[in-house]
């Protein structure tokens, strides 16, 4: 969810930033929950 990266001040998430975001959920996802 963009609620998650949402921080005060910021409208919008840095690519880089939504990039880290979806690659840490996918670790997640795989990974051992």
């Amino acid at each position: 969810s963009s609620t998650l990266l949402a921080r005060p001040g910021r409208s919008v998430t840095p690519p880089e930033v939504m990039a880290e975001a979806e690659r840490l959920l996918a670790l997640k996802l795989q990974g051992a929950g």
